[in-house]
């Protein structure tokens, strides 16, 4: 954390500041970006941009109200001082911004993900927190950089990556997520209002897919494809994370593949409700993430990428209790 600080403290305050976080970007990775940039126009930084990598509409129509006055981008074709990455460990995920990357002065990156691979000039990595929201807060609390808006981005980063305080959590998790409720934000009004509701045609369809297959042994894959999402008139964004949410619930689920298939590509979210570490599985299957929550992308048949989640299963389930 102290080059991510020294960085800051020796950037000139009209400076160009980017921020990116990963494509396809979910809460923590959104709102720990809009954290930074509030936290930076707190000490008076005057040129500070959160770069939309393909966010979902859903997240960030919910957060308009939130974050009306932060600026965004989606242009790529551009330079800038100090570009800071967020909630990513590899380049592959830096999307369209790639190259804006490389073309800027100074970058640094604050992440919370395993086998970071993206080099900068400063980083702040720690595998072991919850979010990437918790690392922003520690950067903020020292930098005296906290006010009451990013305090709400940051809860709420926090509260998305731990399952609302469900998993990833340690004291220190709690003590940030606590010490952000004391800036004053209406938690249960905000809560309501960002919160990714499940309509009863979503809430139907999900029941339809969940009941396609059986739970085995404690595993449990959701198989969505294309053209039912079409035929019930379903839109693809959140609906991986609203499936997760509602099976999240549900007892004897062990391990748990949400796999949407669209375009001929598979989009996959792995959880893990027990002692099965799942990022290794989701590595074999092209992508990543933590021990508990990962996920993957990848042009393999269904059935394939079922054939190699069954056989990790089978092999790792001596692990479980």
């Amino acid at each position: 954390m102290k080059k991510i600080i020294k960085l800051i403290k020796n950037t000139k305050k009209d400076s160009k500041i980017l921020i990116c976080s990963h494509i396809n970007c979910d809460f923590d990775a959104f709102y720990s970006s809009c954290a930074l940039a509030q936290g930076l126009k707190h000490l008076g930084f005057t040129n500070v941009t959160v770069l939309l990598n393909e966010a979902s509409d859903l997240i960030y129509s919910k957060a308009k109200y939130l974050v009306k006055d932060l600026k965004f981008s989606d242009n790529e074709n551009q330079t800038s001082d100090l570009f800071f990455v967020l909630d990513l460990n590899d380049e592959k995920r830096l999307g369209k911004y790639s190259k804006t990357f490389y073309n800027s002065k100074n970058t640094a990156i604050i992440d919370h993900h395993i086998n970071l691979k993206l080099k900068c000039d400063a980083t702040y990595s720690i595998p072991e927190y919850s979010s990437t929201s918790e690392l922003v807060y520690n950067v903020l609390n020292k930098l005296k950089a906290l006010d009451k808006f990013s305090a709400t981005y940051l809860y709420l980063g926090i509260r998305s990556d731990t399952v609302n305080f469900k998993a990833l959590c340690t004291p220190n998790t709690l003590i940030a997520a606590s010490n952000c409720i004391k800036y004053g934000f209406d938690m249960c009004d905000v809560i309501d209002k960002v919160s990714l509701k499940t309509p009863e045609n979503d809430f139907n369809f999900i029941t339809k897919m969940y009941a396609k297959t059986k739970c085995e042994n404690g595993l449990k894959n959701i198989v969505v494809n294309e053209d039912e999402m079409k035929k019930y008139n379903i839109n693809k964004d959140a609906l991986k994370e609203k499936i997760i949410a509602i099976c999240q619930e549900i007892e004897g689920i062990k391990v748990l593949c949400v796999m949407l298939n669209i375009e001929n590509k598979i989009y996959g979210s792995l959880r893990s409700y027990s002692e099965m570490n799942i990022e290794k599985l989701a590595k074999s299957l092209g992508g990543g993430g933590h021990d508990k929550a990962s996920g993957f992308e990848n042009t393999l048949s269904i059935d394939e990428n079922i054939k190699v989640i069954k056989q990790y299963y089978e092999d790792n389930k001596k692990v479980l209790k």
